[in-house]
This record gives structure tokens, C-alpha cells and sequence, in this order.
């Protein structure tokens, strides 16, 4: 985009426009600009996490760190989540891959200052 402010190349701008268009049609919902992700390396939510011998504690929401814990055990509220049933049916077997759209704070702000960009350079 800037290569084409600064040298009047309409055909740079209008490509960069058509992406910027085609992802806001294309792969906004109302969180934001995402991708769905099929991520099969969820079984390793049962993983245990390393603990040192005799520590305990307790996770800001009371799950209760130990030597037993896992990545979920300690992060319960993930089973509060309205696509838990669909990763769930996973874990256990009974379920494909689950695919979800992801809404990263990075990608979220990369789309924002590519849009404003455009629109500081073009508008």
C-alpha cells in the first residue's frame, strides 16, 4: 500500500483493496477476521503439566495445582465453553477434529491497521 501511495500505482492499490474487501466479506463474523483452524493436537489437553515435587497451589479460579495436574485440570472453565460438547466429543473419541475460528489479538490488529491504512492512504 505504500509503495503504491507514494508511486500512484493503481493497480498495487486496487489489489490491495480487493484483499482487504475479499477478507472482510469473506471471513469477518461478529468477533472479528478469522480463519477456521481444525487443530487435532487438542489431546494433548490431558498432557500433564510439570509441577516440582511438593508444590501445590491454586489457580485464580480454585483448581488446585499438584503433580497430578494437566493443561485442563488446572483450566476448568474451558468446559464452560458453549463449543466444549464438540471438542469434548473429541477427547473422548466420538467426535471429528473440531474446527474453530480463532480471533488472535495480533491478527485482529494487523486486519485494524491494514484497514486504516488504506484509508489514511487512500481515503
Amino acid at each position: 500500500m505504500y509503495y503504491a501511495a507514494r508511486s500512484g500505482d493503481t493497480k498495487a492499490r486496487d489489489i490491495a483493496k480487493g484483499l482487504l474487501d475479499g477478507m472482510w466479506k469473506n471471513n469477518r463474523d461478529a468477533k472479528g477476521v478469522s480463519v477456521a483452524e481444525t487443530k487435532a493436537d487438542y489431546k494433548r489437553l490431558a498432557d500433564k503439566v510439570y509441577v516440582p515435587a511438593g508444590w501445590t497451589g491454586t489457580m485464580p479460579n480454585g483448581d488446585v495445582i499438584n503433580s497430578d495436574s494437566t493443561f485442563l485440570s488446572i483450566r476448568s472453565f474451558y468446559k464452560n465453553d458453549p463449543d466444549w460438547p464438540e471438542l469434548d466429543a473429541y477427547l473422548k473419541g466420538t467426535g471429528p477434529v473440531p474446527s474453530f475460528n480463532y480471533h488472535r489479538f495480533w491478527a485482529q490488529v494487523d486486519v485494524a491497521v491494514a484497514l486504516a491504512e488504506y484509508g489514511r492512504l487512500f481515503g
